[in-house]
């Protein structure tokens, strides 16, 4: 054995000392540290010349001695400078360049490192988190979209077969979703996980991902969380993949136009197309009610756009999604309780569920260039969406007392039933949405210092949604029957909001490393009258770059830039006007006269890149504390939202936020994060004070750990851990005992073995139709058979005693995916 090591070392090094060229790599990013594409890179006086793609990263060959590298924009519609570097190479030398361009100036910022960063870049504005797409599409989870992975970024979810999620004690409906600017809208009537299909970003098209939990800018909208802001690709050749699953299958294709004047260029017409399918009937058989599961989505997604020269710019981007989940449900039996006290639920079933939803979203942009330091974009936006509930489920139920003796022959049976009753549920919910938007929005870049970087947006908005209720539950139990709850409205609601927003961004010194974000909202809401404005300011303090060397060729220069840090703190106010669901009261009433919630954001943090074990890392940390007004209290039932509109309140929330990434393996990105939060609420009225708030989730923890085989790469093991403390809640309808009760944590660990098989280097590919890449998966789901409680089904016995019966997510499941790329 230490013979064969030897050899192998041997012919390692002889390979290494008979080296005679230098090899160079790296990645070039504009100033918000997005990924730059379609960037030309050549060596001049050398036959080398090659284009970066859309991750921006390049790679290449060359002899020692000084070299002249030039980087210049190739796209019709030109945005950065050409910019030229001279380095210094050295026989067998590893040179690794960052390279930072500027859109309205002739710029560029070039640093050199030995190893590469860890992919995670400083942020110019406030806790923007960027997040790799590659990476989404590795991790091992029932759900493929982006927004099911924020959870390894500092959001919140306890529900793998849901793409909502929590931020910092907020509930669903407060989190912003942006796509190449343009705000997306979600489904109105979505009860459970299992209904709800995938979320709408799609990684196969995304570019850029940046997730901010708090504190973020004024050109974004008026949620009170958070804001995951996407751009989309602009291909420049052709590409596609083709991905296959137990439970879901996405195809994708991009490219251009040919370039008739220059072959070796893209053209002004681009495309963006995707499609996928996500069916989870296998995932659902593992839940305690058992039946014939039907679930059905899939969706159509695409970007076109078209350049007419260097100053004009076109695109199209659309949705269309169908969702359809048909249930026809059997039986369920549920064991819960105590080790001493054990409780059966065992149901029988008559009826079946029906729920559909089909939403569209199109919009078009216009972008014009006038000049390099002025640039407008008017955006046109419709969304619809025609949604429908129709279900009659008749449940007889029997609840029992379990043996819980193991020395007696009867362990585990039923001992004697202590409820029998009938629960009845019947609906039929009709929705249909329409919101159609007008913006303008500019940038602008005064005076010859480009300090100052100021942003502005107008947008009128029309949202009319029709709703018609018929909806009844009721309970057949303890010699009577009872109509729980009955709703009977149709509602319509029209609305017009006008907004607008200005920002500048300015450096403080010559550097740009310490920058000031300032500036304001204002929206005005026709349906109420009300008029708010909402103030916000960043300020980013980086005392590191004083400290940088000149010199960016020296060891000292390489010391530092892997011992960077920054700091940063926020505060503004965010308002929330209601959309709709907000205004709903339970009984099927619209309360149109509430006002906008409102969140006073107070926060500080910062990142800090070093290096250990001789690889990089970087760590991120945040205090926060929000003050919460003009709150309209909620429950949540699965991803069910449900409001008090008429009973509004106070509240507040604090916590702090950690999380590192990075070569925990070499040269492979893994990170944890970790969260503390108290919110809680006073509600108007109700006589107790404050109390704890649905989603106040005390402890989280979330890691996303990545391993390969040393000797062969291309094997990888992805693991995913989750766990989240109990959340807080109570039995429905009832205000004063939403959160009198505390749920059992949420832990999950979900395990994935790839493999990716290479059939040509990039180098010897070329546009022909050919298989590029191969990469099979098998996964394992709640590895660890994990009962997660997602909500609770409440019955009562014969003494009048109501029990909550816990609903279990998924069990221990095996999933394969297989994606192609060419």
């Amino acid at each position: 054995m230490a013979v064969f090591a030897t050899a192998i070392f041997l012919c390692f090094s002889t390979d290494a000392f008979a080296q005679s060229y230098a090899s160079v790599r790296g990645k070039i990013r504009d100033r918000y540290n997005h990924a730059v594409d379609s960037i030309e890179i050549r060596v001049e006086g050398e036959q080398i010349l090659l284009t970066t793609d859309s991750s921006g990263t390049f790679s290449f060959e060359t002899s020692p001695g000084k070299k002249r590298i030039s980087f210049r924009d190739v796209r019709s519609m030109i945005r950065y400078h050409i910019a030229v570097r001279e380095v210094i190479l050295s026989a067998a030398d590893k040179k690794y360049l960052s390279v930072i361009m500027s859109e309205f100036e002739l710029l560029v910022e070039i640093g050199d490192n030995a190893d590469d960063p860890t992919g995670l870049p400083d942020r110019p504005a406030f806790q923007i988190l960027p997040i790799d797409p590659k990476e989404v599409r590795n991790m091992p989870s029932p759900k493929i979209d982006i927004e099911s992975k924020l959870e390894m970024m500092g959001a919140i979810k306890n529900n793998e077969l849901s793409s909502q999620y929590r931020v910092r004690g907020g509930n669903f409906d407060e989190n912003l979703i942006y796509v190449n600017d343009v705000e997306i809208y979600r489904p109105f009537l979505i009860r459970s996980g299992q209904q709800e299909g995938l979320g709408f970003v799609n990684p196969n098209l995304a570019d850029v991902v940046a997730f901010s939990t708090g504190g973020f800018e004024s050109r974004y909208g008026d949620k009170m969380s958070s804001v995951l802001d996407v751009k989309y690709k602009s291909p420049y050749k052709f590409h596609g993949s083709a991905e296959v699953g137990l439970i879901s299958a996405n195809f994708h294709l991009e490219g251009s136009s040919v370039n008739k004047s220059d072959s070796s260029q893209p053209g002004r017409f681009s495309y963006l197309l995707a499609a996928r399918r996500f069916a989870i009937r296998y995932v659902l058989n593992s839940l305690d009610v058992s039946g014939n599961y039907q679930p059905d989505f899939h969706d159509v997604q695409g970007l076109f756009a078209y350049e007419f020269n260097n100053r004009l710019k076109v695109s199209f981007l659309y949705n269309v999604a169908s969702n359809k989940y048909r249930f026809i449900p059997e039986t369920r039996e549920t064991s819960f309780g105590t080790v001493q006290t054990v409780l059966r639920l065992r149901v029988a079933f008559e009826g079946r569920e029906l729920t559909e939803y089909l939403t569209a979203l199109g919009a078009l942009t216009l972008e014009h260039k006038p000049s390099s330091k002025l640039r407008f974009k008017y955006i046109f936006t419709g969304f619809g969406s025609r949604e429908s509930e129709v279900f009659d489920v008749e449940g007889g139920y029997w609840l029992s007392d379990v043996n819980t003796n193991f020395g007696n022959e009867g362990f585990n049976e039923v001992v004697f039933d202590r409820g029998v009753g009938t629960n009845f549920r019947h609906a039929r919910n009709y929705l249909e949405a329409r919101v159609l938007a007008m913006e303008q929005r500019g940038e602008w870049f005064p005076g010859q210092s480009f300090k100052h970087h100021i942003s502005w947006g107008l947008r009128a908005q029309n949202q009319v949604i029709s709703d018609e209720i018929t909806e009844w539950n009721g309970v057949d139990s303890a010699g009577y029957f009872e109509i729980v709850e009955h709703i009977r409205s149709q509602l319509r609601l029209d609305n017009y909001q006008y907004k607008a927003f200005i920002q500048d961004q300015w450096s403080v010194n010559g550097k740009g490393s310490n920058r000031i974000i300032a500036g304001s909202r204002a929206v005005y809401n026709t349906l109420n009258g009300q008029f708010f404005m909402s103030p916000r300011v960043q300020f980013v303090y980086d005392p590191s770059s004083a400290q940088a060397p000149t010199d960016l060729e020296s060891e000292e220069y390489r010391k530092w830039e892997k011992r960077r840090y920054q700091l940063r703190i926020a505060t503004g106010l965010y308002h929330q006007p209601a959309f709709y669901r907000e205004m709903r009261a339970h009984d099927g009433s619209l309360n149109t006269s509430i006002a906008a919630q409102t969140s006073a954001h107070f926060m500080c943090g910062g990142d800090y890149r070093f290096e250990a074990w001789g690889r990089p890392f970087k760590f991120y940390g945040e205090l926060y504390y929000k003050y919460l007004d003009n709150l309209i209290p909620f429950e949540i039932d699965n991803v069910r939202v449900r409001y008090y509109p008429n009973n509004p309140g106070i509240g507040y929330a604090y916590g702090i936020d950690l999380r590192v990434n990075g070569e925990f393996i070499r040269n492979v990105d893994s990170w944890m994060s970790l969260g503390l939060l108290n919110t809680k609420e006073d509600i108007t009225g109700d006589g107790q004070g404050y109390v704890n708030r649905p989603t106040n989730q005390l402890f989280t923890f979330a890691m996303y750990f990545q391993d390969e085989l040393p000797i062969n790469p291309t094997y990888k093991v992805h693991v995913n851990f989750v766990y989240g403390s109990g959340l807080h809640i109570g039995p429905p309808g009832s205000l004063v005992n939403r959160t009198a009760f505390t749920a059992p944590a949420y832990n999950r660990v979900d395990l994935g073995f790839s493999k990716l098989i290479s059939f040509r280097s990039i180098e010897e590919y070329n546009d022909r139709l050919a298989i590029q890449s191969f990469w099979i998966s098998v996964e394992i789901f709640n590895l660890f058979q994990r009962s997660n409680t997602v909500s609770y089904t409440w019955i009562k016995d014969v003494y009048n005693t109501q029990f909550a019966v816990p609903n279990f997510l998924s069990a221990r499941l095996l999933n394969v995916r297989m994606i192609g790329t060419f």
